[in-house]
């Protein structure tokens, strides 16, 4: 179920609850496909207002190459492009997005590093050598950790 959709030219980009698609009409999509990507996965997103030329909405995409010239924003897989009578809905649009990128991040930072068992290991191993576990109850997490 999409949250929101936005119609631009040639593309509709549709927001979902963990991921943004860009589809493209088959008409004017230049024979490119369509793109879907999760939230987590973008690290950025530029926005152009249209002025006597398209306006646009550009997601950086970890790992991703987005084109870094005015005019490759019409080939430009991660954007969507779209006119000047829509700039108030794309600024909208941008806006949401860059609030969900946010409450993404702050979820992740809220969210405890996991312990690596090494790290675990070797908390362990000086509980041992103060005498809080025993060499055996030592030896049994250890194997435990290490998925013997």
């Amino acid at each position: 179920m999409s949250l929101m959709e936005f119609k631009g030219i040639g593309a509709t980009l549709v927001v979902e609850q963990d991921e943004v698609k860009i589809i493209r009409s088959r008409l004017l999509g230049m024979g490119r496909g369509n793109k879907t990507f999760p939230f987590k996965s973008i690290t950025a997103i530029q926005f152009k207002k249209a002025t006597l030329f398209a306006g646009y909405i550009q997601f950086t995409i970890q790992g991703g190459q987005e084109k870094g010239v005015y005019s490759d924003h019409f080939n430009d897989d991660n954007a969507i492009t779209f006119g000047a009578t829509d700039n108030a809905e794309a600024l909208k649009v941008k806006e949401y997005l860059e609030a969900r990128l946010r409450e993404e991040s702050a979820l992740s930072k809220a969210l405890p590093a996991p312990i690596s068992p090494s790290d675990e290991i070797r908390k362990l191993k000086g509980l041992l050598d103060e005498g809080i576990l025993t060499p055996e109850e030592f030896a049994a997490k250890k194997k435990q950790l290490l998925g013997l």
